[in-house]
């Protein structure tokens, strides 16, 4: 459970107790060191405006991290690069290619540190197109700023290559939408369509826009799911090949290092080997090769991985990865380590992100946390609570509950003499005492009715009598409402004392009641 105030709090075990799971704590499970983590980076199309901001404002380790990336973006175009994330001032379009790489780099390697922070670290890590770099840089391949330098050139690079090429996703299996591209490049001259990844259930293409337009209206009439995806240049096709001498180039000027964990390439589906150099060429193919996101996900199983953590702006990745998931392993425990507000950015910027909820469903599979790492840059005061499902014991001092009695009349109560001669009941009554009370009600509370009034009344004047009795002239000058909703285990409901005040007879057939 995680919370961030009294009244968050105060909801979150309201809901734990109206719950089944309410009837016991969950435990989490016992710490395993060889419990095996798998960090898999988000590519394009996560960003949104906002992202990170709420993290940057709490956590020093991110924004340590997000600055240093910000001066470097501010060195090289005179713009802050927080700005464009946070949507500051109109700094400039995230949306834009030339800004979108460099900021999911930025947030995904400041993701990357604070967990480090907590203890958390991959024992191998994937990225999808875009990911992989920062999934490079967690295995130690490219400094921080390296990275980000390749980054920041690759989406200059490819910005630049002009709006005719368009994406599009369809949901079909992989070797008929590779079939359906096939046909439809043997029909047409010019630049060709190309498979631009592979996510299982769900294949992308890409190439000019006019053709993908045209595809996905052919997969549409078949009956399939398609859709052409937000404006991007044509990832991964024929139309990004002018681009990739300096993308070679960039990866040339920096150093590149051997990974220092499990780096599986989003190119090849398989673990990296440890004498394939990640150097310029590998990054070239990588750019126009389709991703094989599905073979990396069945690599990651293979490994015996049993905790994915995603790693960028929202959850993107997660759904694919269970999916992709081999039937004959076991499915991992899937953690987004952000989310994107359902209502796009949050009101606040400083309210708590998703981070918290993942750490929190990090530390119940089992894997160690070090949770002096969290909120280390705040005042914080630790409350020892059991680790133990709370003991459910009441302590009300028990007491008899009050009984109305009339001989045996329910609506009476007790009688009195008066001095004067006149008779008084009295009764105790409340919203479920007499039971059928509780149906009486009017927009939601609980009203005696007239007609118990009335009762009352005929029954007290013929009390030791005999014959009928007829009520006349009945008044009712304001309404009986009778309290609702005690604790069901207070040892006595809240209630109201009934009188029924009679005058003696005085050898008349009437009486006067109140």
């Amino acid at each position: 459970m995680t919370f961030s105030d009294a009244t968050s709090l105060r909801s979150a075990l309201e809901a734990l107790a109206t719950s089944e799971a309410g009837e016991g704590a969950a435990e989490p499970t016992a710490p395993r060191a060889g419990r095996k983590l798998a960090f898999v980076y988000t590519g394009q199309a996560s960003q949104w405006v906002g992202m990170g901001e709420a993290l940057y404002c709490c956590e020093p380790v991110v924004r340590a991290v997000l600055d240093r990336c910000d001066r470097e973006m501010q060195q090289r175009r005179g713009v802050s690069l927080l700005d464009v994330m946070f949507g500051r001032s109109g700094a400039g379009d995230l949306d834009d290619p030339a800004w979108t790489q460099p900021a999911i780099y930025a947030l995904e390697c400041a993701l990357t540190a604070l967990w480090a922070s907590l203890g958390v670290r991959p024992d191998v890590v994937l990225g999808h197109s875009l990911g992989e770099i920062a999934a490079a840089q967690a295995a130690g391949t490219f400094t921080l700023t390296d990275g980000l330098r390749f980054a920041a050139a690759r989406g200059e690079l490819m910005g630049a290559l002009g709006s005719d090429g368009a994406m599009a996703a369809v949901y079909a299996p992989a070797d008929r939408v590779a079939a359906e591209v096939a046909e439809h490049n043997a029909a047409t001259a010019g630049p060709e369509l190309s498979i631009a990844a592979d996510n299982g259930a769900q294949q992308v293409f890409s190439g000019p826009a006019r053709s993908v337009r045209a595809l996905v209206a052919r997969f549409e009439s078949e009956g399939l799911w398609a859709t052409v995806l937000p404006p991007s240049p044509a990832y991964h096709s024929a139309l990004v090949e002018p681009a990739l001498d300096d993308l070679e180039e960039v990866v040339a000027s920096l150093d590149v290092s051997a990974p220092s964990c499990g780096l599986v390439s989003s190119m090849t589906g398989r673990p990296v080997d440890p004498d394939v150099q990640l150097d310029g060429s590998y990054w070239r193919r990588q750019a126009r090769a389709p991703v094989a996101f599905r073979d990396s996900v069945e690599a990651l199983a293979d490994l015996g991985t049993e905790v994915v953590v995603e790693i960028g702006p929202h959850a993107v990745l997660g759904p694919m990865v269970l999916m992709c998931w081999p039937e004959d392993a076991a499915q991992p425990l899937s953690v987004a380590s952000l989310r994107r507000p359902p209502n796009g950015r949050p009101a606040d910027s400083a309210a708590p992100s998703g981070f918290v909820e993942a750490v929190a469903r990090i530390y119940e599979s089992g894997l160690t946390v070090s949770f002096d790492g969290l909120f280390s840059g705040e005042s914080r005061r630790r409350i020892s609570l059991p680790g133990y499902p709370f003991e459910h014991r009441r302590h009300w001092v028990d007491g008899a509950r009050r009984r109305r009695s009339a001989g045996g009349h329910p609506l009476l109560g007790t009688r009195h003499e008066s001095p004067r001669g006149e008779t008084l009941f009295s009764a105790e009554i409340a919203a479920s005492e007499p039971a059928w009370l509780d149906d009486h009600r009017v927009f939601g509370r609980v009203l005696a009715p007239g007609a118990l009034f009335g009762a009352m009344a005929a029954s007290a004047a013929w009390w030791g009598g005999d014959g009928s009795i007829v009520v006349e002239d009945l008044q009712l000058l304001s309404p009986l409402v009778l309290p609702d909703g005690e604790p069901e285990d207070a040892p006595e409901p809240a209630s109201r004392n009934l009188q029924l005040l009679l005058e003696e007879g005085s050898g008349s057939s009437q009486r006067r009641f109140e």
